[in-house]
């Protein structure tokens, strides 16, 4: 007999010993890897100023292009696409411009040469390179590399975004605004305080705050009533220990503040730069720092609530009318993070809702009509009820410090004498990881 012969018999009678065994435990039937590699049927969606129409990452021909769909008459269409590249990142400047940035999701990070931003209108029509490429500026011959990206989207009926660079400086960032329909820019920080590492700009644009790091040993905070006053110093740190941040300002023109003084967690505080004084704490977390997440409601002109990203994400709300909408959105089903955002004027609420085994799904909800209509399922083919749960764990170091992180167990298997595969990240400042599904 063959050795292939007694390969196969032996296959043969393994087969029947499991057959005639029920007892015997079953393997898992293989999963097949394609739906974690292919994109997602939506990479992101994302409302317009008037909640009229809506923006999205989509596939098309394995590479990620950008489409809107008409929310009053359904239509929908590709509007840009880049050959070689993927488009990861877009925001809504109005009603029917677009801006958006490029990477090539099919090369490492340390190939990656994209970036830039462009802008489109929603019909597809006047196209425009408004910041090259990193490809693009090697290939004609620049070798410092001190590109502008995105600020923010000034939302306020204008074409017009706001954009930082290190044009002028390498060691300061510079303010712009820019025309996405023209080209043309204009330079809104000729009088900066110092090396500008961080603007803050007020709900009009205008730059109201900044951060400064001098000779890398000194960082200060600045503050000015209006575009032509003159800068006031708030603050002097040094590079290490407890400080404040400026992070937004509100419709009023307040300030907001993100500060670790006297503290082990950073929270969020209004703050008074007249009188160098903090106001009240708006949002604090015992285990996580808070940063960032401000929600505006430009209807109301007025900062709502907060996002925030700790062991579990979630939101903490202001406002009795965004709380309620929270609240109901949250009744079913449990278990799962729901981000609801809405554009600034019309009933519309985007809410996407995920969790650690479903990768997420949009829906819309017209809050006047209160009827909720399902957008569609970022990864069809993944299936929640097969997927393992991601649980927040906290082990105590030598030192007796807590350490965060997240256990993911087999599915259908007893969480016992089991192979361990420890996935430390990168750092040590940087967050690893987060509670949502991987693939």
């Amino acid at each position: 007999m063959s050795l292939a012969a007694r390969l196969l018999l032996a296959a043969g009678i393994a087969l029947t010993a499991a057959v005639a065994f029920p007892a015997s435990a079953k393997p898992a039937p293989a999963a097949s890897p394609e739906p974690y590699f292919k994109h997602a049927e939506y990479g992101a969606l994302k409302l317009s100023t008037s909640g009229k129409v809506l923006g999205a990452v989509v596939p098309v021909r394995g590479r990620l292009s950008l489409a809107v769909i008409d929310l009053g008459t359904n239509a929908n269409r590709v509007v840009a696409g880049m050959d070689g590249r993927d488009i990861v990142s877009f925001d809504c400047v109005n009603d029917n411009r677009l801006v958006f940035s490029v990477a090539d999701l099919q090369a490492g990070l340390g190939e990656q040469r994209g970036g830039g931003l462009f802008a489109v209108n929603r019909d597809s029509s006047e196209f425009r390179e408004l910041v090259p490429t990193i490809r693009r500026q090697i290939g004609s011959g620049q070798f410092v590399l001190r590109g502008m990206r995105l600020h923010s989207v000034l939302r306020d009926g204008s074409d017009d975004v706001l954009l930082v660079s290190f044009a002028t400086s390498r060691y300061s960032l510079d303010l712009y605004r820019l025309d996405t329909r023209t080209g043309r820019k204009s330079l809104k920080s000729a009088e900066r305080p110092g090396d500008v590492v961080r603007w803050v700009v007020d709900r009009n644009g205008v730059a109201r705050a900044a951060v400064t790091v001098e000779r890398a040993t000194k960082t200060r905070i600045f503050w000015r009533t209006g575009e032509d006053a003159k800068w006031l110093q708030l603050a002097e740190f040094g590079m290490r220990g407890e400080r404040f941040t400026p992070i937004a300002f509100d419709g009023d023109g307040s300030l907001f503040v993100a500060s670790d003084i006297g503290r082990d967690t950073t929270a969020i505080y209004r703050y008074d730069p007249e009188k160098k004084a903090f106001g009240e704490q708006m949002l604090a977390h015992p285990q996580a720092d808070l940063t960032g997440g401000l929600v505006f409601d430009r209807r109301k002109n007025r900062v709502v609530g907060a996002e925030y990203d700790a062991e579990r994400p979630g939101a903490a709300w202001f406002d009795e009318e965004w709380a309620r909408l929270q609240k109901t959105v949250d009744a079913s089903p449990p278990g799962r993070m729901n981000v609801v955002s809405r554009g600034d004027s019309g009933s519309r609420v985007l809410i996407y809702s995920y969790s650690d085994t479903d990768p997420g799904r949009y829906y819309l909800l017209d809050v006047d009509k209160k009827r909720l209509e399902s957008v569609g399922a970022q990864r069809k083919a993944i299936d929640p009820a097969a997927m393992p749960t991601r649980q927040p764990v906290r082990y105590a170091a030598r030192d007796g410090l807590e350490i965060p992180g997240y256990l993911t167990l087999p599915k259908g298997k007893e969480p016992k004498n089991l192979p361990l595969v420890l996935y430390v990240h990168g750092g040590p400042w940087v967050r690893g990881a987060h509670w949502h599904w991987r693939s």
